[in-house]
């Protein structure tokens, strides 16, 4: 076996791969250097075409910025030359990128072949400007199809509204100035939303992130300080904070919950 151990303090190698990737965000890109800095250096096996990283792990690729206690970074075996196939970061992961996408994570496994991404963890954090989702379980990002699905008491906040589910799948498109962004969020199951004036329960649902508003469908259940009500689907105007309930072939059901009147002694 073929083995060397580069021990110097800080070390800082870059890898110049060549293989076409989908350009992303949260991803590594295969096409342009990627910079790595380790403070105990990195272990290389040529055998096993891998490299570890110890202690204050640093990627630095155009403009995406990856931290982390430990990396294990993996190399095709189709030609000769070093092609980045698979990076695995654990311990406090954290990536910060240039679009304002933040991700926090125990363990983090990028995929470049298969073009996927896995955070896995008990306290999964992705902030993208006021948005805020929340897992304990993993996310898995497929890059080809645009597509994260996030698993385990998902919780996505904004300054109007926290949705919650166990399951969430939010989709990803590019804008006018090329920017990747979200575009629509589903709840596949049981989800939960609260907005300053209500809080609604369904069997699933679906966020239009563009005209900013949730429609959900099922044993729709809606609470306000006022009373209940019970239908089939519910339209949510998130910015205006209105609300439109409708039933298919049922009635809506309307429970008012009378204010309670304060008796004084004169």
């Amino acid at each position: 076996m073929k083995f060397f151990l580069i021990s110097i303090s800080l070390l800082c190698i870059i890898l110049d791969v060549h293989e076409a990737c989908a350009l992303d965000p949260l991803v590594l890109n295969q096409n342009s250097p990627i910079h790595i800095d380790a403070l105990h250096g990195i272990t290389c096996e040529e055998d096993q075409k891998k490299c570890t990283a110890n202690n204050g792990v640093r990627i630095d690729q155009d403009g995406l910025l990856l931290n982390t206690n430990k990396l294990t970074t993996y190399f095709s075996e189709k030609t000769q030359e070093a092609q980045l196939s698979k990076v695995i970061a654990e311990g406090h992961v954290v990536i910060k990128t240039k679009e304002n996408y933040h991700l926090e994570c125990d363990r983090l496994t990028m995929n470049l072949g298969e073009q996927s991404l896995e955070a896995e963890g008990s306290n999964i954090k992705v902030l993208h400007e006021d948005m805020l989702l929340n897992c304990n379980h993993s996310i898995q990002y497929m890059i080809d199809q645009h597509r994260l699905k996030a698993i385990g008491d998902v919780t996505i906040k904004d300054r109007n509204y926290l949705l919650k589910s166990d399951e969430v799948i939010a989709y990803f498109n590019k804008n006018s100035e090329g920017k990747t962004q979200i575009s629509k969020i589903v709840i596949p199951k049981d989800c939960v939303l609260s907005t300053p004036r209500e809080y609604i329960e369904a069997n699933q649902g679906d966020y239009d992130i563009k005209h900013n508003i949730v429609t959900l469908t099922g044993n729709v259940r809606i609470t306000r300080e006022s009373g209940q009500l019970r239908g089939d689907v519910v339209e949510v105007d998130l910015a205006s904070g209105n609300s439109f309930v409708k039933s298919k072939g049922s009635r809506v059901e309307l429970l008012i919950i009378p204010q309670k009147r304060e008796n004084y002694s004169r």
